[in-house]
This record gives C-alpha cells, structure tokens and sequence, in this order.
C-alpha cells in the first residue's frame, strides 16, 4: 500500500477492528501458534490528562449608568444667590450662595476610577447692625469666581456570583488651586462661603452614594459570557466523523482596568479542548459557573487524536517486510504477511507468516514508542509472545534466535508523523472559525508533542498535545443580536468592532 494512501486513511475515518488473519502458506505448517489474549481495562481506554486551556474574552463594563446617577445628584446648578440663610447663632447675619457645575468626568488610575468635576461659585453676606443700615459683601459676582474640586473614586469588581461591586467614595472635596482665586470670604462677617459651599455639595453627594453602589449591582455582568460560554460547548465538524470539543469547564477573572467610561478586564474560560473520531458527539450542556479568582494565562493545548486502524497498520507492514528474508543460525525464514492488533496493558502484537526452512505463524508483542526522529511507530522492546515460545522446541528452536527478533524489532516500523501533523493542522484551521454570529474563534499552532501510543481494542490511537495561542474575539454583531438596542447599564464582553482577519465565517456549530 503506497504510503500516501496510508496517511490520508489514517484517522479521519472510523473502521472495525481487523486483526490480519495469519493461515498457514500450505498444508500442515509447522508451526501455528495461538494469538496473544486481549487484556484490556477501562483505565488503558482513557486519553492523558492535558492542562487546560485559557481563552480570553475581554470584558467592558459601561459605567455611563454611574455618570448618571452623579448628574442627578448633584445638580448642574443650585443655590440662589438672593435668597439669604441666616448664620446660625447670629439673628443679624446671613449669607447666600450659588453655584454651577461642570459635566463629571471619568479618567483612570490602574484599577481605580475616578468621577470628576468643577464647580464654580459665587457668594454673599448680609449684616443688620442695631442702629444703621444694613451692610454686604460678596465673592464671585463679578469677575472670575472662586472654583472648587470634587473627586468620586470607585474600585469595581466582579464577586463569584457575577455581580458588579463597587464602593463609590468621595476621596476629595476642596479648593481647585490654594490661590486666592479660589476662596470666597466676606471678611467683616468673618463668614467662610467656601465652607458652606463644600458642607452642601458634601451632603448631596454623599447622601446619594449608597444608591449609586446599589445601582451599579444591578449591571448584567453574567448574560452576555453565559451567552458566549453555551456556544463554544458545540461540537465542531472538521471532517467526516471527526469533531473538535473545546469542552469548557471554568471561568475565571483576570485584572480589571478600565479606559473612559468603561471598566476594562479578562474572562478568562478555561478549556480541555480534544478531537475525536466517530459520530457526532453528545453535549451536555454545562451551566456557567462561578466566577473564580484571576489565574495566570496559559497557551493553547490542544488533545490531537490519531487514529490507525489495524488492518492498515498490517497492510503497511507487508509492504515494507513481504519478501525479505532473515538468515538465523538452524534455517532461514521469508516473511509473507505482518498483521497487528493491540492485547491490553499498551501492548501491540505482530504475527508473522513465514516460509523457508519452516513455515506457519508466530507472535510478537511490546509496547510501541514514537521516534520523533523519523516520525515513525516502532516497538523496541519486541518479543515472542507466550504463546509462541513454547512452541518453538526441538527442530524449530532456531526460530527463537536473536537474528530473527532484532530484524523485526528494526524493521517493523511504521509513518504516523505525517497524520499526526495534518490532523493538528486540520484542528487549528477550523478553529479560526466564526462560532456564531459575532464570536471568532482564532488559534495558532507552535509545536505537536507525542504524549502516549494507545493500542486499544479497535485501533491504534496516537494522542499528542498540539501547543499555541488562542482567543475569542466578540464584536457588535453579536451584542446587537442579543440586545437590538444600547443599554448603557449592561455589562458586554467585547475586543473588536471587526471580525479578526483569517477568522473563517461559518454558520453556528450545529447542536
């Protein structure tokens, strides 16, 4: 069988168990010995464990809904500055203010946000001496008025439950500069306008804050990565019988930061992803879980599954060995045909048909290894099954010899390299890929390391972690498919406005 119609059969197809059927070349053959028992256990069926795979999913948090709340409680404007209030303690005095407020504004330090603005004022005083007119004094009326800071900070996080916390604290409240410019006092009254300027805006503010921080709880973090994470749990078809799962199976959050008005951090899903072989495989969906703390990032890992099925490994066998002939001290031996199949425990069994001095059948058995040399299976450690070895006594011991053994043990190797790196290339061409509307899945592939060879009951498996780089990209589609509308106080999960390029557009993995 040429070896390119080897490779492309191997694993993208499944096919029954075909032990290589070993009849004697003519009648009475000398020897004809017993295949080796199959001893396998549901503990050598399973695939190796991976570490799993994180793909990031940044995560936007609008927090036009906090400027909001701040707008409302602290008016643009308030105060009347012909509306006297008496100086308490002091049925003579009285002062007015008024004031005007900038628009808030949000800038960021590290992963902490702060709700700024300016307010400028004016101020006057009054005093109704016992036996002369009434007198006044002000600040601001005319010319540049006094101008005061007021700084808002908030540390949002995000608890296991997917609620929005955060703390809103007033860390700031006084003069812009320490200038004259900047502070207002009618001196014959000795009345601090500045003063009561700041107590007011103190007490709006801080009156409102606990609405804010229970405003801001109300921010659906969860929906849109629920949304994301149900989608990635479909099978993806990369070919006939073979599907990718990405199988997720944490979340977690990385740092928060944040850009405008927007809370900026990672959502980081966790993922085993594998390929396999067969009929569509069945999904149970998995609820999104709890949030859990930030991890560091890791690369992608993905379990490669290569599939050779015995009579291929057989027919692959004969080509190469059919023919050759093994000079050993007592006889010689032409070999005719190689046929394998795997026994338990991670064993591959050769059976041999021969001719020459002796004709029949014998048994091999060892645990094969990847040469990453040459890319090929090989089995070093061959040796006569048990149940060949008894066999060969008397005029058919020569059999036995070293010769016979060390040949096979050189020679009977086969190509898997070559399928191992098209299937991990066909994987991560179909990972960049468009999930469903609005969700990119992209990947790169670094390197393909064999982990273990499987010899189970129907085939050869060849499992291999293939290692690189993967994300999620969500750009508006998707949110405009969910919402249809902006909703400033919704939390969204997006990176791009765009689809990544290279991302494959396909419909949405079939459930």
């Amino acid at each position: 069988m040429p070896r390119g119609h080897l490779l492309s059969a191997i694993g993208l197809v499944p096919v029954a168990l075909g032990v290589a059927v070993l009849a004697g070349c003519r009648a009475g053959p000398d020897v004809l010995a017993d295949p080796p028992r199959q001893l396998f256990s549901a503990a050598t069926e399973l695939p190796p464990p991976l570490p799993p795979t994180v793909v990031d999913i940044p995560l936007l948090i609008d927090l036009t809904t906090a400027l909001g709340l701040l707008e409302e409680a602290l008016p643009r404007s308030f105060g009347d500055i012909d509306r006297k209030q008496q100086i308490p303690g002091n049925k003579r005095a009285a002062f007015a203010f008024q004031v005007r407020r900038d628009p808030f504004a949000i800038s960021v330090k590290g992963d902490t946000f702060q709700i700024a603005t300016t307010i400028h004022y004016e101020g006057k005083g009054w005093y109704d001496p016992p036996i002369a007119p009434e007198i006044s004094g002000s600040c601001g009326t005319h010319g540049p008025r006094p101008r005061a800071r007021i700084v808002i900070s908030l540390r949002p996080e995000i608890d296991r439950s997917w609620r929005l916390q955060a703390r809103p604290q007033l860390t700031y409240l006084g003069p812009a500069t320490r200038t004259e410019r900047d502070q207002c006092e009618v001196t014959f009254l000795k009345l601090d306008v500045t003063g009561k300027v700041l107590s007011a805006a103190r007490s709006a503010i801080r009156s409102q804050l606990p609405k804010i921080a229970a405003r801001l709880a109300t921010v659906d973090v969860r929906r849109e990565t629920e949304k994301i994470w149900n989608e990635i749990q479909a099978p993806i078809r990369l070919t006939d019988s073979v599907w990718l799962m990405l199988q997720p199976e944490g979340v977690r959050l990385g740092r928060v930061s944040g850009n405008r008005e927007l809370v900026g951090g990672t959502i980081g899903i966790s993922a085993r992803p594998k390929i396999e072989s067969g009929g569509r495989p069945p999904v149970a969906e998995k609820p999104l879980p709890p949030l859990e703390p930030a991890a560091p990032a890791t690369g992608l890992s993905l379990l490669v599954e290569a599939r050779f099925d015995y009579p291929l490994i057989g027919a692959s066998l004969t080509e190469a060995l059919e023919g050759k002939r093994i000079q050993a001290p007592g006889g010689a031996l032409e070999i005719v045909a190689v046929g394998a199949f795997g026994v338990g425990a991670g064993r591959l069994a050769l059976g041999v048909r021969f001719r020459g001095t002796s004709s029949g059948q014998i048994f091999f058995v060892g645990t094969p290894q990847y040469d990453d040399s040459t890319g090929r299976i090989r089995v070093p450690d061959l040796d006569y099954d048990a149940s060949t070895a008894p066999l060969l006594v008397k005029g058919l011991a020569w059999l036995k010899a070293d010769e016979i053994r060390d040949y096979l043990r050189s020679r009977a190797t086969f190509p898997s390299g070559q399928a191992m790196d098209k299937l991990a290339d066909l994987a991560v061409g179909a990972m960049n890929r468009q999930l469903t509307e609005g969700v990119y899945l992209t990947a790169s592939l670094e390197r393909t390391r064999v982990l273990r060879i499987a010899p189970r009951r129907d085939a050869l498996y060849l499992q291999a972690s293939a290692e690189g780089q993967a994300a999620l990209h969500v750009t508006d589609d998707f949110f405009a498919r969910l919402t249809g509308q902006t909703d400033s106080s919704r939390a969204t999960a997006r990176s791009d406005t765009t689809a990544p390029a290279g991302a494959e557009r396909t419909a949405s993995p079939s459930r």
